[in-house]
């Protein structure tokens, strides 16, 4: 049945994918918002808006700015946002150096990725990461566009999202002068990586660790047929 419903999703140009649970994960993820004070959600990777909109149904209130390159899904989240107006949509990637870079857009949509999708990844999701093309964007440097991204927030206190199937160091090492309005960040970290050259969740912990954060929790994205965990998404905030 979950195979039909994908297909036909499929045919009309939407996946189905995993949110969030609100009773564990949006829990703590409000709290964290709460204690340190949140005023804007950089969602980086935005797809089509689901992390976004998962965030105004737990209640989330505040500034949304969300980043997606991949066109068809920029349209797709231009369609999430159009009715909120505390919600802004930018499309391009963001990165550690400006210049223009083929991202490989992939059957499901979720996978697209700078990265190509390594053996592991063909055999977990199939179809889903196949590489159907290659589209050109626009890569940014967060610390070019922080200044103006944040010009009509007073005192932004950010959380940083980074869902960019295994590109979140090359964006947090493209905002290394600008953090300091970063007061809690979400980012994806692979224990199996799905992707040729993807960091582990060692390396990218280890590394936001290196900038000021502390671990707040980890909650399990996706698993293997066998119930292993394959990716986490990993919550830390500015260490008191």
């Amino acid at each position: 049945m979950k195979t039909a419903i994908k297909s036909a999703l499929h045919q009309i140009g939407y996946d189905l994918v995993k949110v969030p649970h609100p009773e564990s994960h949006g829990r703590e993820l409000l709290e964290l918002i709460d204690r340190q004070q949140i005023n804007c959600v950089l969602d980086v990777g935005a797809r089509h808006g689901e992390f976004a909109l998962w965030l105004r149904q737990i209640g989330y209130s505040g500034h949304i700015c969300s980043f997606e390159p991949v066109a068809e899904n920029f349209q797709k989240l231009s369609q999430s946002m159009h009715t909120d107006a505390d919600w802004t949509g930018f499309n391009f990637a963001l990165g550690e150096t400006g210049g223009e870079q083929t991202i490989n857009v992939t059957a499901g949509s979720a996978m697209s990725s700078f990265l190509q999708p390594n053996a592991f990844a063909k055999q977990e999701f199939n179809e889903d990461s196949e590489v159907v093309q290659g589209e050109v964007v626009k890569v940014t440097p967060l610390r070019e566009v922080m200044d103006q991204i944040l010009a009509r927030i007073e005192q932004p206190r950010c959380l940083l999202k980074l869902d960019t199937q295994g590109y979140d160091l090359e964006v947090i090492r493209g905002a290394k002068s600008c953090l300091e309005s970063v007061r809690a960040l979400q980012s994806e970290v692979s224990i199996k990586p799905i992707y040729e050259s993807m960091p582990d969740y060692a390396e990218a912990i280890a590394e936001y660790q290196s900038l000021g954060f502390e671990l707040v929790g980890l909650h399990p994205v996706k698993r293997d047929r066998a119930g292993a965990v394959i990716e986490f998404d990993c919550v830390m905030q500015r260490a008191a």
